[in-house]
């Protein structure tokens, strides 16, 4: 994967800033611990009306996933200590089977914290042969043996068939990953 060089922090700081906010924006939100679409809808009854209060609405993920890191390796990306990792999954989109593969680079900021930059490329197991790729930012945490980060998704505008619903659409999205065995968890919501 290939990441600008800038000797310019204030580059990478401007982009910790937006994922902080929209860090801030997804902890109105909390997800059910079952990765099916179905059960997340029945079991999500308490959207917060925000004609009540000031809180945005994000309705019912449209985005679900199981992934497995792949490898990962250790890399040095602006002077600092990081680590590059490939990863693949299968899940949904609407209730559309899918398969994904992508790849990301995490940086440490602290020794809790990470900042994660990457891209996915999603393919649907349809006879449309659906295509969507979307570019990734997130803030992560760990927490004993799980590493837990929220993030945006970023959808580009070459989404094709039963994805193309994808195009230029932004997510907001929360992961779960085993530090043990590397297993984790994507759940995405459309940001409107």
């Amino acid at each position: 994967m290939r990441f600008q060089n800038s000797k310019d922090k204030s580059v990478t700081r401007n982009s910790i800033m937006l994922i902080l906010t929209i860090l801030i924006v997804s902890l109105i939100f909390s997800t059910n611990a079952s990765l099916s679409q179905t059960d997340y809808r029945q079991s999500n009854n308490n959207i917060i009306d925000s004609s009540k209060n000031n809180s945005v609405q994000i309705g019912e993920p449209i985005f679900v996933e199981k992934y497995s890191i792949l490898y990962k390796t250790p890399i040095v990306m602006n002077g600092e200590n990081a680590t590059q990792f490939v990863f693949s999954g299968n899940g949904t989109v609407n209730e559309i089977n899918v398969n994904l593969f992508g790849e990301g680079v995490s940086i440490p900021q602290s020794e809790m914290i990470q900042s994660i930059i990457g891209r996915a490329f999603i393919s649907t197991e349809t006879e449309d042969g659906g295509h969507a790729s979307y570019f990734f930012q997130a803030v992560g945490h760990s927490e004993e043996e799980l590493q837990k980060s929220k993030g945006a998704v970023f959808f580009s505008s070459n989404a094709t068939g039963s994805l193309s619903l994808l195009s230029n659409m932004v997510g907001i999205y929360k992961t779960e990953l085993n530090k043990n065995d590397d297993l984790g968890t994507f759940v995405m919501w459309e940001w409107k």
